[in-house]
């Protein structure tokens, strides 16, 4: 009998689904709301990092980015984003209560994506992902309705713009490209572990 290293990589070999089953079954819409959840991600280190220094412009730049995701989810699925801030919702009292609150709601929104397009799970579909979509939704508008910054959607989704597209140096021009992406020309070239 091997090592108990050994057996739990074997057992991961056995049991883990093929990438190229996987890739079987996935549709051009699945490869992007797949790549929208990770994009959301991704950004949840980043909004934390901008968190924990206290950078209150960083943050209204990932904010936006979180927004760009997840209103790309919402186009895969057809389904419009309100983006009225329910004034019933009861805010956030501290960042990390929202932090902790956008990482639930995210691994919710990961979760599901993952059930759809990975594994395939018969019965769940695009009203699943509006269900996950919803509970981010009111984890940001929590944030934006009463925040120690005074962060603002609006605030949050025209950065996003100037930044990605009409600011001096926009990452892209009337389009997205794989060259646009990695030369990040709002940021000089630099990826997010090198700012």
């Amino acid at each position: 009998m091997g090592s108990l290293y050994q057996l739990f990589e074997d057992m991961v070999k056995r049991l883990a689904k093929a990438g190229q089953a996987i890739l079987d079954s996935l549709t051009a819409n699945g490869c992007h709301v797949i790549h929208m959840t990770l994009g959301l991600c991704g950004e949840l280190k980043e909004i934390r990092t901008a968190i924990l220094s206290g950078d209150r412009n960083n943050l209204v730049e990932e904010l936006g980015d979180y927004e760009f995701y997840l209103q790309g989810i919402c186009q895969s699925i057809d389904a419009a984003q309100t983006f009225q801030i329910d004034d019933e919702l009861e805010p956030h009292l501290t960042l990390d209560k929202f932090f902790d609150d956008l990482v639930n709601s995210t691994g919710i929104m990961t979760d599901t994506v993952k059930r759809i397009h990975v594994m395939n799970k018969p019965g769940w579909g695009d009203e699943k992902v509006y269900e996950a979509v919803i509970r981010v939704r009111e984890t940001l508008d929590r944030f934006y309705r009463a925040n120690s910054w005074d962060i603002t959607l609006e605030e949050v989704i025209e950065g996003n713009r100037v930044k990605l597209e009409t600011g001096a140096k926009p990452r892209y021009q009337g389009t997205y490209s794989d060259d646009a992406a990695n030369a990040r020309a709002d940021k000089d070239g630099k990826g997010p572990d090198e700012e």
